[in-house]
This record gives C-alpha cells, structure tokens and sequence, in this order.
C-alpha cells in the first residue's frame, strides 16, 4: 500500500513538473512573441517617421527650386514641437538637360531608421498672370497682333505653348514667345526660346476635381433654377441650373464675394454686356456674338475675377475638337478681361479684340486660334481665385 502511494506522489509530481515545464515554454514564447511585436510596431513607426521626413523634405526642396534654380539641397534637423529631435532628413537636388529636376530625399530617424526617396519634378517660373497667353496645345495667330505690359518694362506680355506656335501675320510683343516645340514667327519679339522644357498643367481628373470644389462652393448659396434671359444682377455663392442668354441691350451682372457655377451655356447677343465681379464658373460653352463685350469688375482687388469654361457639353460629346470659348472684341476701347481659364476645348479670339488679362488653355487638345488683330495688354497683379496651373509639381517618386 505504501508502495502504491509513493508511486502515485511520483506520479503527480512529474505531472506537475511537466505542466509548469509547458506553462514556462508556453509563457517564454508569448514574451517572446509580444517582443517581435513590440520590435515591428517600433520598426513600422520608425520607418514611417523616416519616409514622412523623406516625402517632405522632396517637397521643400522642390519649392526652394522654384525660388532658386541653383538650389542643390541641404541637410536638416527635424525637431517635435517641444523641440526632441525626430530625425534627419538630407537631400540632394540635380538638374537635367531637359529642364526637369531630380530630387534625391534621406530621412533618418533617431533610431537610425533610414528610408530614401527619389523624385521627378518640374518647375514653371512665369505663372499665369506673369505671360499674355499660356496654352498646353499649340497657338496660332492668323493676323497682327499687338502685346504689351503694364507698366512697360516688365517684358510679361507673351505667349508660352506646350506645343508649337505660328504667327501668320506681323507680331509685336514685349514678352517671351516659348514653345516646347518651334516657333515660327516675324515681327518684333523680346525674346523667342523653342525646343523648351514641358510647363506642368494639370491632369483631367485635377481639373475635375477643381470644377467639383467650385460646385460645391457655389451650391453653398443656393440654387437659381432655370435659365437667365433677361437683364439681372446675381451675387454669389450661387448655382444657377440653366444657360444664360444675354439678349441684344440687355446686361448681367454677377458679384462676389464667391463662385457662381452656370451648369449650362451662357451666349451674349449683339450689344449685350456681360460684367464679372467674382469667380465664374461655366460648364459649357461661352460664346460672343459681334458688338458683345465681357468684362470684369475692375473695382476688385484680392483676386482677379476670372471666367472658367469647363466646356462640357450634351452633344458632339465624342469629338475632340471644338470651339467652348469665343472672346470677341467690343466697341470698348479696351475690355478687362482679367483671367480667362479655358479646361475643355478651343479657345478663339476675333473682332478686333482688344483686351486687357491673360488667357489660360489646359487641354492638350485643343488650339488658341486668333483670327483678327489682337491687341493685348497685361497688367500687373493679376492673381486667379483658381490657379489650375501649377508652379511646380512632382511627377514621380520611387523608394530606393
């Protein structure tokens, strides 16, 4: 009998043993689990910091670019709010041949932690409002035309083009006619430069994102259902759902102080007037008839009112090519035209223009044709409410 309980003591005890041997793996493995976690969680989070200062520092370093072409890139501390050292970052700026820039971006954690990014960038020195004509399609100028700053001096009025540019006719201009391509031109011009680095614009989904913003700014006033067709003045924010027809005699007046967003077309009749105090949305077309005149409310100084045309239209929608913009001149002597930002489709200036502002064409697509003599005036100080067209812009970034 008591052989048996010894044993049975025995018994227990090795299964003692062997439960406290299994709990102590089992317990040893957990910590050593929740330690490669622990270990994970720090490493993600470092390498988070690292490429959150590598993505910022390209950001920085292509801005500086902007401000100064000879930049070549720095090392930088990067501290917390409360002034702890986060990290290094160190980047390294290249130029090459066509105009383009590289951006080689290293952030360090503290930890040591260290990811490298590398960018492709692209800079555009004279912004719209900084040059008479700006077009990612080519521009052609069938008849005289006439450009010139003011104050004089400031060598801004010219035409700048992703694509060719041909002057038929005589050109005056005391700016710098660029193309990306050739230049075929005569007359007197401050400055011709082809074969010239690609200007960044924006992509279609960009574009559309910012006629979405406008909406949604103009929506926040309200809604004006229906077209407009008689002689009115709208302040907006404000949606108007129709088309607009200004009739012969007849004059529109839209004021600010934000966006109004036509979802239609807007057509001026001969004699009409059409005055624009704000940011102007069209999400069609907009066209002038003869003796028609469009133009801004030059009392307004924080932004220059400009007219966007979106283009967007419920027919023909198939075919690339087509008139969305027609700017006419008036029996104005000269018209203020501030900012005029076509997205889709051809830009056309005729009827012995005279004009005062800028002229934007972001489709690549599409042609800046004018077909009678231009006389084009920039002044200084024209700012857009929407600058769809970037000063600088990333292309690419690759982690090496």
């Amino acid at each position: 009998m008591k052989h048996s309980r010894h044993k049975s003591r025995a018994s227990a005890s090795v299964v003692t043993i062997a439960v406290l041997t299994t709990t102590i793996i089992g317990v040893v493995g957990v910590s050593q689990l929740m330690s490669q976690q622990v270990k994970l969680t720090t490493w993600n989070s470092e390498r988070d910091i690292a490429r959150g200062m590598a993505e910022s520092g390209i950001d920085i370093a292509v801005q500086k670019v902007y401000v100064n072409s000879g930049y070549t890139g720095e090392s930088t501390t990067i501290t917390s709010a409360s002034g702890t050292s986060q990290g290094t970052d160190t980047t390294t700026v290249n130029a090459l041949s066509d105009g383009t820039y590289v951006v080689r971006s290293i952030g360090r954690s503290t930890l040591g932690t260290q990811i490298t990014l590398v960018a492709n960038a692209e800079v555009l020195r004279n912004p719209p409002g900084a040059t008479g004509i700006i077009s990612n399609g080519p521009i052609r100028i069938t008849s005289g035309a006439t450009m010139r700053t003011q104050p004089a001096g400031g060598h801004c009025a010219g035409l700048t083009s992703n694509d060719r540019i041909i002057i038929d006719g005589s050109c005056n201009s005391d700016g710098t006619v660029r193309s990306r391509l050739d230049v075929q031109a005569s007359g007197i011009i401050y400055k011709k430069c082809e074969n010239q680095p690609r200007i960044p614009f924006p992509s279609e989904s960009a574009v559309e994102k910012c006629r979405s913003t406008e909406f949604q700014k103009a929506c926040s006033g309200g809604t004006r259902y229906g077209d407009v067709s008689s002689s009115t003045t709208i302040t907006g924010p404000k949606r108007i759902t129709g088309s607009i027809k200004c009739k012969s005699g007849e004059k529109l007046v839209f004021k600010g102080p934000r966006t109004i967003y036509v979802d239609g077309d807007v057509e001026m009749d001969d004699s009409s007037t059409l005055e624009n105090g704000t940011c102007l949305v069209i999400n069609g077309i907009f066209t002038q008839s003869v003796r028609s005149c469009y133009r801004i409310d030059k009392t307004v100084t924080a932004k220059t009112p400009t007219l966007m045309v979106c283009g967007n239209r419920t027919s023909c929608s198939s075919s690339d090519q087509y008139t969305s913009c027609t700017i006419r001149g008036s029996s104005v002597s000269t018209d203020h035209v501030g900012i005029v930002q076509v997205c889709k489709g051809d830009l056309e200036v005729k009827g012995n223009a005279s004009q005062t502002g800028c002229f934007s064409v972001l489709s690549g697509k599409t042609t800046v044709s004018i077909g009678s003599p231009l006389v084009q005036i920039i002044p200084s100080g024209l700012n857009s409410p929407i600058p769809l067209i970037d000063t600088y812009r990333v292309i690419a970034v690759i982690e090496q």
